[in-house]
Formats: structure tokens, sequence, C-alpha cells
């Protein structure tokens, strides 16, 4: 009995010790950067994304789950469902997001399929979506990750070609407020998602000088257990396709939505700026407008009211409107400071990789390594 007991528990010790060992394969191939410095927009003239919108949306989202991988991964309906179901609700575009796999299904509805999947097989959901990529990325750091981890996932993502969306980034802490600030070349941020609204995480984003654009998601993973339809975005497509919807979102002209029963009867009528004064409108009233700035500041509120005018001042590097009826929102993109009213402006710093500080991580992996394997070796002799 005795002996039973001993070996479980070196077995027990043996288990994590291995885990260890195996994860430290992945983090030897760590990469350490030096990161831009904070950049505020700037400029004499402003980015508006909506300056040129017409009434031609598409209606759509991003990120659901549905069967694959034989069931191993979270996702219970059958992608034909989930297109149907979208489609009865009016979506005329459904990413299905399933990880790691583009889905491919072939099927009657006529919603345009989006090429997306989402990338991450993590412990505390470091998860992001990649959208229409040449081919997929498995690439990846399974237990903890750094600020620097999460930049060399992303830029394994872009070197397929992807837009990059930071996927629910409070869930866990899994993107904090600081990564954001500092992770470059990444497109979008999931500001609506049925786990938890990221509006703050986005304004740091922002105030950092990052061009980022929200997003607003169901990421259901079973048609009748969770929240479907509640979010959403309105894409200002100049056609029905992938290359129209990836333009018009690349250029932010588009809004998002959430709502709690999944209807929202109001509509982006015109976003304006002239002479430095930002307008506002929509087709009906709203119980409240609010425009925000860097790092989330109130600018300025009204009620009961269908529009709103601001005067943009030289602090403001950004302008971005929420308008709500009850609990349900709208947010737009943000008009921004820029040097062009006609081109979105970029980041054009990129993360410089710290050689010394790289390899003197990754000589520490490989010391942690060789000590795994000395404790497990340890422990073996001695069952």
């Amino acid at each position: 009995m005795k002996k039973a007991i001993s070996i479980t528990v070196k077995l027990l010790v043996i288990l994590p010790l291995s885990v260890l060992l195996v994860a430290g394969i992945f983090y030897v191939r760590t990469k350490i950067y030096r990161f831009p410095v904070e950049m505020p927009f700037s400029g004499s003239e402003y980015y508006n994304p909506y300056r040129k919108i017409t009434d031609h949306k598409l209606k759509g989202n991003l990120h659901a789950h549905g069967y694959s991988w034989g069931g191993l991964t979270n996702g219970h309906d059958e992608p034909e469902k989930i297109y149907e179901f979208y489609e009865n609700n009016g979506y005329e575009v459904v990413g299905i997001s399933n990880y790691h796999r583009v889905d491919k299904t072939s099927c009657a509805s006529t919603s345009l399929k989006m090429p997306v999947y989402e990338h991450g097989y993590n412990l505390l959901k470091s998860h992001n979506l990649a959208i229409n990529p040449t081919k997929i990325s498995f690439f990846d750091y399974p237990l903890w990750q750094m600020t620097s981890h999460k930049q060399h996932v992303i830029d394994k993502m872009k070197d397929n070609d992807a837009k990059v969306v930071i996927a629910h980034p409070k869930l866990f802490n899994s993107k904090t407020s600081y990564d954001l600030s500092k992770l470059c070349n990444y497109d979008f941020i999931e500001v609506f998602n049925h786990y938890y609204d990221s509006e703050e995480p986005w304004d740091r984003a922002l105030s950092a000088g990052r061009v980022v654009w929200g997003l607003s998601s169901d990421d259901i993973h079973a048609l009748s257990d969770e929240p479907v339809c509640k979010r959403w975005n309105v894409i200002y497509a100049g056609e029905k396709s992938i290359e129209g919807v990836m333009d018009a979102m690349d250029s932010g002209t588009f809004y998002m939505v959430k709502s709690q029963d999944g209807e929202f009867d109001n509509d982006l009528k015109s976003c304006r700026v002239v002479d430095d004064v930002l307008t506002v409108a929509f087709k009906r009233k709203l119980d409240h407008i609010r425009l925000k700035g860097k790092q989330g500041v109130l600018l300025k509120e009204v009620r009961d009211t269908n529009a709103v005018s601001y005067n943009i001042t030289p602090c403001d590097t950004y302008v971005r409107t929420v308008a709500s009826t009850g609990s349900d929102q709208l947010l737009l993109n943000p008009v921004i400071k820029s040097f062009s009213s006609d081109i979105k402006p970029e980041f054009s710093l990129t993360p410089e990789v710290n050689q010394t500080a790289t390899w003197l991580f990754r000589i520490g992996t490989i010391i942690f390594m060789v000590a795994q394997a000395f404790l497990i070796r340890l422990v073996i002799k001695r069952l």
C-alpha cells in the first residue's frame, strides 16, 4: 500500500514537470521586443471613416463557433445551421471562426461567408481572430505570455496576410490595457463580446496612437444556450464580397451595435467634420449621445436628441461616439487627427527585437528545461 502511494505521489510530481519541460520547447523561440513609444495621433486634419457613407449596408458577425475538430473544440452546431440561423435574422455577412480552422462549408445560405478563424490554445485565453488569412498559423505560447510573446504571435499571423482582431481582451485579462498600448500591427479590438465589453482597453490603444477599429461579436458556441444575434456590425461595403467587406473594415467604415433583444431601430444618418466641428446625426432620437476622447474622457453628452456637435480642440487626438437607448448601444469608430482627411493614418513604427534580452531569455529557458529533465530523472530513479 505504501509503495502504491509513493508511486502515485511521484507520478503526480513527474506530470507537471513533464508539462513544463514540453512547454519549454515553445518558449525557447521567444523574442523580446523593444516597443515603440506612445505616439498620439497628430496633424492638422481629421480622418473621418464615415465621410462617404451610402445607404448600402451589410449586417455582420465574424465570431461564432460551430462543430469542428471532431468535437474536441467548443462548438456544438453544424456550420449549415449557423449560417441559416444568422441569415434568417437579417445577417448578410457571417464568419464561423473555429479554432485554427477556416470553415469552407458549402450550403444554401446566401450570406457572405467570411474566411476567419480564432487563433490561440494557451491557458489564459489570449486569443485573436484572423480575418481572410492566406493560411493558418499554429504558432502560440501555451502557458503564460508576456507582452513580447503576444506580439510574436501577432507577427506570425500577419505573415499570413491576416487582419488581426484582439479577441475578448478582458476575458481572464488576457490582453491588458498596457499590452494594447504597446502591441503593434493588429487591426481591430473586440469592444463588444458577450463575455465582456472592452471600451477602456480600446481607448488605451487609441490614446497610444494605435490605429485600431472596434468590433462587435456574438462569440457564440451554441445557438440554443447563448445570447445569439445580440451583437453585430453594420458595414458600409461597396459590394457584397469579401473584398468589399475587407475594404470597408480596413477603412473603419462600419459601426458596432449591442442590443438586449437583438433589435436596434436606429441608424447613423451622417458624421461630418467641417472647420474642426464634428457633427454626428442619427435617424431617430436616442436617450444619450456621448463623445469620448483620449483615455476615454467624456467630452460632451446630450440627451433625448438625434444629433450632437462638438468643437474639436487641439488637445483632442481622437473623438468617438457612443449612442445609447436604454441598455442598447451603438459605437462609431473614432474620428482621428491626421495629416490627411482622405487617407487612414498608419502607425509606422514597429517593435525591434532586443537581441541581448532575447538570447538571455532563451538561455534561461534551456537551463530551466535541463533542470526539469534532471528532476524528472531523479524522481524516476527513486520510483
